[in-house]
């Protein structure tokens, strides 16, 4: 928020930082401030008995030897879902290799 891409926003508005990894990170900034206990990852997709982390993570692309346009399809589900409920300003996406 202060250095990089979410800077734009630091001053007013609702960021969103999802990290895809082993499961799914998440953090939400409101006017540049932190919301402590924020966890995207434990989310319920809409009409589905899962939770996002067991749909759209690295781990289960990999364990599924999903291909990348599945998984593009499973993380826009998701990203829609995000979107949809909090309604951010901006979504930033990262994750480790």
């Amino acid at each position: 928020m202060h250095f990089g891409t979410g800077r734009s926003h630091k001053e007013e508005g609702t960021v969103v930082m999802i990290t895809i990894g082993t499961g799914l990170g998440g953090a939400m900034f409101l006017d540049g401030e932190l919301i402590p206990n924020f966890e995207l990852g434990q989310l319920y997709l809409k009409g589905m008995d899962i939770i996002a982390e067991k749909f759209v993570s690295n781990k289960v692309r990999k364990d599924n030897n999903m291909d990348w346009k599945t998984f593009g399809k499973r993380l826009n589900k998701y990203l829609t879902h995000v979107d949809s409920i909090l309604n951010p300003d901006l979504i930033i996406l990262g994750g480790g290799g």
